[in-house]
């Protein structure tokens, strides 16, 4: 029910106050003889002390209070599992009768004045009819579902959700973690027993390899109800067949592997098939194929380091960087190893370097005079009167060779290369480092990544600076001790990960040559999944390396098969990304053309890939056990397809579906309602209209 309060900005004495004006105003006005007989002198006395009243009542800032009541009926939300996977498990009129049983729940829950809202994979309360789910969803991530519909009802009168699934998840979390605060009823759909099937579940291989180079292919072959069969086992590329090897399988619910070596082709990317022979007692299909893409690229990093004498901190940094396949590392530290100066390194790193006596100085001068990029580590040893003279980013005035002990800092600000937040708290907790003591000076290009943190203070002087010097990539690190940060980090998360990251972005941005086109056109990511769309990033720069932005930029993909398509686009500054649907699975090249000032056209090309995926299709054996825990672990139930509607709706009714009043009140200003103004302008005019037509003017 709806109600009013009137409410007055003044004292209510002011209201008598008004009737008291009014009352006089009209007393004085009609009590002298009239025209008119004294039952119109009463109707006209009446009609001037309401006007004057209303008038004056108004004046003083009367409120209305109102109060608005309205029903928020319960509502019932529908989870729906429509990934491939139940397509795979149940034929087409087993998921009939799941729509069917479904439709039927609906409706029943609506004569009950009850809502019911649907959520499916990859669709956020979807408004289309049951009848039209074509359970064709690539991913199945129950976790994130229900995490949806959480969200969504923080505050609402949600009484309840019914889950249809068949507990199968490929993404996310287990949703036996989640903590939800309503009631799941689980409908169990699908078959919990396995069936008989081959299923090549995995592929394990390098994404990089070179030219020349052999690299090896590993396939995991699960398989039940096939013990002892041989099979055979292809390997493909672009449709011809470069392998074929067989494989007994063993045991009733086995698994085998088998292993391909393959000589890496040109360079470029490859898209490698392997394939199981199709058998007739098979369940699917869909299983029996993975693909393997590997680029293949003609050459590797050059790197090397320059030291006195050994030390741990070159073990750390070397454990780090031969993890990686694409660089090639070298060592040269006088009277240990040797050195080949024909040798085209794109990154060398000075370890106590330049010393006092200069004897490596033709050393470093020869790769300076190539624009080498250069990392200095200044361990004890190094010379600071010579590493002033030459690095050009850091003046290191040091007090009589004293050296401090600082623990790092990441700066956030930091640009040239993303550290995750995780990260960044993992580099901040590493152990102190021995660095020069004394004052820090930089010069405008010096991009500091680490500070130095004495104690709980972070200092303005640098750990770690990068920047560019004489026109080459400069790196600085101001102390030694590294080795202890890799072991730290090992003793805590048994992992190096942060640690080699660290170095290997480092080592990257130096070695790597500093773009200077105009035009920059590619992919987000080398690979994409065939549900998802293709982003490229665009950048077009003016004669002095600005960003400039409107210019249209054609675009055409080409396939494997030759088959291109062509896209156009303008770049703006609120969006340079240009985004591409709608693209299968397999290797894709690409070709940007802009046209720029002075009417020259910048071309940019490359490649990506977009896989596949193919989760839904290894594993297809429904879990019930999930679905149960579930409903137990919230207060819901757990139920089978065949119990819809009838049973799923009896449950739900014991909770009794319930509707919320909610009440809104709202404060107005009486002077603003319309029917007021119209009401004083029919009482004005009535009391002209009897006075004139009675002689009164």
């Amino acid at each position: 029910m709806n109600r009013f309060k009137l409410l007055t900005q003044l004292s209510p004495w002011f209201t008598l106050l008004c009737l008291a004006l009014a009352f006089a105003y009209a007393f004085f006005l009609y009590q002298k003889k009239a025209p008119w007989n004294r039952q119109v002198n009463r109707v006209l006395f009446a009609l001037r002390f309401v006007l004057v009243f209303l008038v004056c009542f108004l004046l003083t800032g009367p409120l209305l209070k109102y109060f608005k009541n309205f029903f928020e009926k319960p509502v019932i939300v529908f989870a729906i599992d429509n990934s491939e996977s139940l397509k795979y498990d149940n034929d087409s009129a087993s998921l009939a009768k799941i729509k069917e049983g479904l439709s039927g729940l609906a409706e029943e829950i609506a004569k009950a004045d009850a809502k019911t809202e649907v959520y499916t994979f990859g669709q956020t309360q979807q408004a289309k009819d049951i009848k039209e789910l074509a359970f064709n969803y690539p991913t199945s991530n129950i976790s994130h579902l229900l995490d949806d519909i959480q969200s969504n009802y923080e505050n609402k009168n949600l009484s309840a959700v019914v889950l249809v699934s068949d507990g199968i998840y490929n993404l996310g979390r287990d949703p036996l973690i989640g903590n939800y605060n309503f009631k799941i009823y689980t409908v169990g759909a699908g078959d919990t027993i396995p069936k008989k099937d081959i299923n090549l579940k995995t592929v394990t291989y390098n994404k990089i390899t070179y030219s020349g180079n052999q690299f090896p292919i590993l396939a995991e072959i699960h398989h039940k109800g096939f013990d002892g069969k041989v099979i055979p086992v292809y390997l493909k590329e672009n449709g011809k067949l470069l392998q074929e090897k067989t494989i007994t399988l063993k045991g009733d619910e086995g698994i085998s592997e088998i292993t391909f070596t393959q000589a890496a082709g040109k360079k470029g990317m490859h898209r490698y098939t392997i394939e199981t022979q199709p058998q007739k007692e098979e369940f699917t299909l869909k299983n029996n194929v993975q693909n393997a893409y590997i680029e293949v690229i003609e050459g590797k990093e050059n790197i090397l380091l320059l030291a006195l004498a050994p030390h741990p901190d070159i073990k750390a940094i070397r454990s780090s960087i031969e993890q990686k396949e694409n660089y090639r590392f070298d060592i040269y530290i006088p009277g240990i190893t040797s050195l080949d100066q024909s040798i085209a390194y794109d990154l060398v790193i000075l370890y106590q370097i330049p010393e006092q006596a200069g004897a490596l100085q033709p050393i470093i001068d020869n790769y300076e005079k190539r624009a080498t990029s250069l990392l200095y580590i200044l361990a004890g040893g190094a010379s600071l009167a010579n590493f002033n003279k030459t690095n050009g980013l850091v003046k290191i005035n040091a007090r009589q060779s004293q050296r401090d002990n600082v623990t790092p800092f990441v700066n956030p600000a930091f640009e040239n290369f993303k550290l995750e937040k995780e990260e960044q708290s993992i580099i901040n907790s590493y152990p102190p480092l021995s660095v020069p003591f004394g004052e820090y000076s930089l010069s405008p290009n010096a991009n500091i990544l680490l500070y130095q943190k004495v104690g709980s203070t972070t200092t303005q002087k640098p750990i770690l600076v990068l920047g560019d010097n004489a026109g080459k990539k400069t790196g600085i690190l101001c102390g030694e001790g590294v080795w202890q940060w890799r072991l730290s980090e090992y003793e805590e998360s048994k992992s190096t990960q942060v640690f080699d990251k660290l170095f290997g972005s480092l080592l990257q941005y130096l070695s790597s040559k500093e773009d200077k086109r105009k035009f920059r056109f590619y992919p987000v990511n080398d690979e994409f999944y065939a549900t998802d769309p293709v982003l490229f990033d665009a950048e077009v720069y003016n004669d002095v390396y600005q960003k400039v932005y409107g210019q249209k930029i054609n675009l055409r993909i080409t396939d494997e098969r030759g088959a291109s398509f062509t896209y156009s686009f303008v770049n703006t500054e609120s969006n340079s990304r240009f985004e591409v649907k709608g693209l299968k699975e397999g290797i894709y090249n690409y070709t940007a053309t802009a046209t720029l000032t002075g009417n020259k056209t910048e071309t940019a090309s490359g490649e990506f890939t977009i896989k596949e995926l193919l989760l839904e299709a290894l594993n297809t054996t429904a879990d019930y056990n999930i679905l149960r825990e579930l409903a137990r672990k919230t207060g819901g139930r757990f139920f089978k397809v065949e119990e819809l509607p009838n049973a799923v709706l009896e449950n739900l009714q014991k909770d009794s579906f319930k509707s919320i009043i909610h009440t809104n009140e709202e404060l107005i200003d009486l002077i603003s309602f319309k029917t007021l103004f119209f009401i004083i302008l029919l009482l004005a005019s009535l009391e002209w209209f009897l006075r004139k037509y009675k002689g009164g003017y």
